[in-house]
């Protein structure tokens, strides 16, 4: 796996995506997963 430097701001669109896209419907899915992606959110906050 190699990692690629992100610029501030492509990082902040990458995770607003990752957060609309995938989080919210995995949630969805499985309910009980749901405090995880706030966690993740308050932390970054």
């Amino acid at each position: 796996m190699t990692f690629y430097p992100m610029s501030p701001a492509d990082r902040d669109t990458a995770r607003k995506e990752m957060q609309t896209q995938l989080y919210a419907s995995f949630a969805k899915q499985y309910p009980a997963t749901a405090p995880l992606f706030t966690a993740i959110a308050s932390a970054r906050a």
